[in-house]
């Protein structure tokens, strides 16, 4: 429906349900669309799933990676945090070992190691 038509009407889905039916009063049954089964199109169903999980990797990968960036920012692991990590930085923590310290530092160090490893890799 043009912007002109429903200027001051607002918009909800209740009036967008209501404009498509009197929109398709007037048109014969067999020129309407009819709707895509499900079982039939099985390629179809597969290619959604995998959208949809490689959607969910990539905001648990920007979930790791926030993460990553404030613990280091705000805990002294010896990695400068003033600008974005780089693939290197997070390679190297990833690779870093336990070291005989703090139990706090220890802890953060070791939080840091498994959200490095979980960047370069989101299926573990």
């Amino acid at each position: 429906m043009p912007a002109t038509d429903r200027r001051g009407k607002g918009n909800s889905d209740e009036l967008g349900a209501v404009r498509i039916a009197r929109a398709v009063l007037g048109s014969a049954i067999w020129d309407l669309r009819t709707p895509r089964t499900l079982g039939a199109d099985r390629t179809r169903v597969a290619m959604r799933v995998l959208v949809v999980a490689r959607e969910q990797m990539t905001a648990e990968r920007t979930r790791a990676i926030n993460a990553l960036v404030a613990l280091v920012g705000t805990v002294d692991l010896g990695v400068d945090a003033r600008r974005p990590l780089t693939t290197r930085q997070i390679s190297g923590i990833a690779a870093w070992r336990d070291r005989a310290e703090d139990l706090s530092s220890a802890t953060c160090r070791r939080e840091a190691v498994r959200l490095a490893r979980r960047v370069r890799d989101p299926r573990r």
